[in-house]
């Protein structure tokens, strides 16, 4: 039978469903409860598939119904577009324990050291067919996150289009010293003379701190500057350095200095994670972001 020409816009997907279902179990009121709704709903996309397809599509048998001749080729025909529809649907969900798949983070050696291991453990313990590969990149370098990573980990937000992100947690700043060799600094005036070690990302060494003392007419000596925060032991045991870096360094590569609170007012460091759009409904990326963001809480948590 040759189905007649018709506006398929009047249509939805839904619809085409309700007249499968309605085949199938030869029942509006199967149907409906099948498709989580009420009789009435049932009936009114019945009479907007008649209106469109110019025809009854169905007639009372018992205490049921039955397909007219038309209705059978119209499903014949829809039938297994909706089934490839729903295959679809079945592929975006996922099995972890089955996935095997690479995830590519951008990061500064500051998540690696604090967020990374924990995520690691999770993952492999979730997904243990999964890869993780990690690229330390500098905080700025939103670039990486476009083109090379499925997520960036940064204290930073991008200013450019199609990015989305979540906040994570915020980390108070503190400032170690080898107790060994020095004894904290107990005013300002001891804290801007003392010799310095600092992060860089880029080519100036210029931070928050050095704003709040500009604004007291202090400045502090910078004696040495590193790219990445797992320098800084090494360089600074057996020295006078001190060093200003966020509080959660206490619980790995710091652990062997003393701190003290900052004696400069500072704003906690927050920390972000950041994805394409594209990603953005991705049930496999929501899933490792998911993962990401618990990591997050479970390390805050133990705080």
């Amino acid at each position: 039978m040759k189905i007649e020409k018709f506006d398929i816009d009047t249509l939805s997907f839904r619809q085409l469903k309700v007249l499968l279902t309605v085949i199938e179990l030869e029942s509006v009121n199967k149907a409906a409860e099948s498709l989580n709704t009420n009789q009435s709903n049932i009936s009114y996309a019945l009479d907007k598939l008649r209106q469109a397809f110019n025809d009854p599509l169905f007639v009372r048998y018992g205490n049921g119904v039955k397909p007219t001749p038309k209705a059978q080729v119209i499903a014949d025909h829809i039938k297994p577009i909706l089934n490839n529809l729903d295959s679809l649907s079945e592929q975006s969900s996922f099995n972890p324990g089955e996935l095997e798949k690479t995830f590519v983070i951008g990061a500064t050696s500051y998540e690696v050291n604090m967020i990374l291991p924990t995520v690691k453990t999770q993952l492999w313990t979730q997904a243990p067919l999964s890869k993780l590969s990690i690229k330390l990149i500098g905080g700025f370098n939103f670039e990486a996150l476009v083109h090379d990573c499925h997520l960036l980990l940064s204290p930073h937000l991008a200013d450019i289009a199609n990015i989305r992100y979540r906040k994570l947690f915020a980390d108070p700043y503190l400032t170690y010293y080898d107790s060994s060799v020095r004894k904290a600094p107990k005013t300002l005036k001891d804290f801007s003379n003392a010799d310095h070690a600092v992060v860089v990302y880029g080519a100036h060494a210029n931070t928050s701190i050095d704003d709040g003392l500009k604004k007291l007419k202090l400045e502090r000596n910078i004696k040495l500057q590193v790219g990445n925060f797992d320098f800084l032991p090494a360089m600074m045991k057996g020295s006078e350095l001190i060093t200003t870096i966020p509080s959660l360094f206490t619980k790995n590569i710091m652990a062997d200095f003393n701190t003290i609170d900052c004696p400069i007012e500072l704003e906690p460091i927050q920390l972000y994670c950041l994805w394409h759009e594209r990603y953005q409904h991705d049930p496999t990326h929501r899933w490792f972001r998911n993962l990401i963001i618990e990591a997050c809480a479970q390390l805050k948590s133990s705080d």
